[in-house]
Parts: C-alpha cells; sequence; structure tokens
C-alpha cells in the first residue's frame, strides 16, 4: 500500500522532482510490506523482504544520554539567508546525538519534534539544525517548500536503526516549519539484502516515545481511532488522531488470520507520526496527506473504518485496554467486513 500523491499544479518543477526524489526513496523502505505471518506472531522473511521477530535475543548495547545540541530556533523567517552553518557532527557523534534525540524528544512535546515547532520554528533554522546529522544521512534534500532526511544507524546482531524526516513549510507564512512526518522501522541485513523487523525489543529502546502505550499515556485518549485490514498486504494499519494537539500516529503492523478473524498486534507495530500547527484545523486524513500541499493520498482511498465498527471496542474501551504496560492485546476485527485490495 503505497502512498501516492498527486502533484500540486503550485509548484514548481524543481519542489518536484526534489520532492518525487525524497519521497520515493523514503516510502519505499517499509510501506505496507506482503507479510506471511502465523498466528504465533513470528514469520520467516518473505520475498517482500519483511519479517516479524517476537522472540529475539540479541543484546542491546545502552543508548548513551548525552544532552542533544539543539540551537535556538529564533532565526528570521525569510528563507535561506546567508548565516553560518553549524558543523556536521562526526559519525559517533551524529549517532549519540540522534539517539539523544529519540530519547528526550529536545525536552519537548509533540507536535514540537527535536525542538522544531511547526509553525514557529524557521526552515532556516531547522536546516541549520538537521544537517549537523548528515554524517549518518542516507538522503538529505531540502528546498523552498520542503525538505527531507534518512538516517541509518548500525546496531547489534545485524540490524540498523532506519528514520525517515519529510517537512513542509509553510506557504502563507514563508520560511516557517508547518508539518513534519516521521517513520521509524528497523531492518536485518541478510544475505539477499534487509528485511524490516516487527517486535524486536530495540525497537522499544530506541523508539519509546513514539509506541502506542507511551502516546497513549502521554497525551490521553484521542479523539479518533480508525482501523484498516489490507489481506493483500498481509498488514494492519492503526491510526490515532489529536487534533487540539496537531498529532497523528500511524502504526504499521503484520496482519494475522483465521478463518474469521483478522488481527494485528500493537505491540510489534513500526509509527509513523504526522505532526502540524493545532492552528491549521487539519481533519485526520488531512494531517497525513499533505506531502504534497494537500494533494490527496491515494492510499487514504482505502477503507479505514472507526474501530467502533471494526471491532467490539470504543474509544475509550481501545485507550483503557492499550494505555496499560507490558501489554500484549491485539486488535481483532471480523474478515466479513474487509473488501480484497
Amino acid at each position: 500500500m503505497r502512498k501516492c500523491h498527486a502533484p500540486d499544479s503550485r509548484m514548481h518543477l524543481k519542489h518536484n522532482i526534489l520532492e518525487l526524489l525524497l519521497l520515493l526513496f523514503v516510502t519505499s523502505c517499509y510501506r505496507s510490506p506482503e507479510i506471511n505471518p502465523d498466528l504465533t506472531g513470528t514469520s520467516a522473511p518473505t520475498k517482500s523482504g519483511t519479517e516479524t521477530n517476537s522472540h529475539s535475543t540479541i543484546t542491546i548495547t545502552p543508548i548513551p544520554a548525552i544532552s542533544p545540541v539543539i540551537p535556538a530556533f529564533t532565526t528570521s523567517p525569510t528563507l535561506f539567508p546567508s548565516a553560518t552553518a553549524l558543523p556536521t557532527l562526526p559519525e559517533s557523534e551524529a549517532r549519540s546525538q540522534l539517539f539523544a534525540l529519540l530519547q528526550a524528544n529536545g525536552d519537548c512535546k509533540f507536535p514540537c519534534l527535536w525542538g522544531l515547532i511547526p509553525g514557529e520554528t524557521s526552515s532556516v533554522a531547522t536546516i541549520t539544525f538537521l544537517e549537523t546529522l548528515n554524517s549518518i544521512s542516507l538522503l538529505s534534500i531540502f528546498n523552498n517548500d520542503i525538505g527531507g532526511a534518512h538516517w541509518r544507524v548500525e546496531a547489534e546482531q545485524n540490524l540498523t536503526v532506519n528514520l525517515s524526516l519529510s517537512m513542509l513549510y509553510n506557504r502563507d507564512v514563508p520560511g516557517k516549519l508547518e508539518w513534519i512526518n516521521v517513520r521509524t522501522w528497523l531492518e536485518r541485513k541478510s544475505e539477499n539484502g534487509s528485511v524490516v523487523v516487527f517486535g524486536d525489543p530495540l525497537y522499544d529502546q530506541v523508539f519509546q516515545r513514539y509506541t502506542l502505550q507511551s502516546i497513549l499515556l502521554t497525551y490521553g485518549q484521542p479523539s479518533e481511532v480508525l482501523v484498516l485490514a489490507n489481506e493483500d498486504a498481509r498488514s494492519m494499519d492503526l491510526l490515532i488522531y489529536y487534533p487540539q494537539s496537531g498529532i497523528s500516529a500511524l502504526f504499521n503492523t503484520p496482519l494475522q488470520s483465521s478463518d474469521e478473524m483478522f488481527s494485528g498486534c500493537m505491540s510489534k507495530a513500526n509509527t509513523d507520526m504526522y505532526l502540524w500547527s493545532p492552528e491549521l484545523g487539519y481533519s485526520w486524513s488531512e494531517s497525513v496527506s499533505r506531502t504534497t500541499g494537500g494533494g490527496e493520498a491515494e492510499w487514504l482511498k482505502a477503507p479505514f473504518l472507526p474501530i467502533s465498527e471494526a471491532t467490539s471496542m470504543t474509544i475509550e474501551k481501545f485507550y483503557t485496554v492499550f494505555k496499560v504496560g507490558e501489554n500484549t492485546s491485539c486488535i481483532e476485527t471480523p474478515v466479513e467486513i474487509w473488501p480484497g485490495y
């Protein structure tokens, strides 16, 4: 289930080309892979290059606790003025910096990301800061409307930590950050390339702030909860939406099935975060389809259902169940209500 967007006619050709390069790179990494898990929650790698791993025995190296170096985000909103750039950090320091940012989030709550605040932070300050991590970046693209990067860090047991970030700058207030999308996942190297990993304990350590339980405990009961079961892709998506906070979180996990029920275990999910200024008043669908400045995403045409229609749970029941620590509950939904793709 790829996320595809129609071009915005207001954008220049250069914008479209840069955006296409960036989005093709970062969205091809894992959005919704074909998975063939069994009911135990584990599976062998499939031909699409995806696996689950709920019984990992790897030794996790503690992530160093350091204070991230975050600039003062008070740069003039003028687009790309001449300014002294911050130095690019050496690879080891960039790795520590990235992990520290993931753990502390720049001492701010979403929709602020690492001290970058939609609606407030300038594009110049954003770019100047993010370019300090170029030594661990696989891709980094910025222009007057959009920007983004993909970082990959080697871990143990052939695992790599992956993080991609896409941004839009506000057209009405030139030079201001408007919207951020953050994608998080692990990969394991194999003889045939890399496979996406679900459910490894390293994910919860590195991306603790991005897990379902953490978001529910921090931000409370969401306004909307939606479910999508995709049998062809063997994946389940769960989306929670906080319009008052400027947050949507999309959790993607392997789809399991029996004769009558589909299920997806959110304790094994990878997370996409969508962050924006609450003043923009985005609907949940607008909040996840801003990558081309408002074009409707093709994948949103899939039939997301409110959790009360997809399951036997209300939003209140969902919140009560899934905010509990050590929760291994899974979302269950009848097979018969989901069309094929």
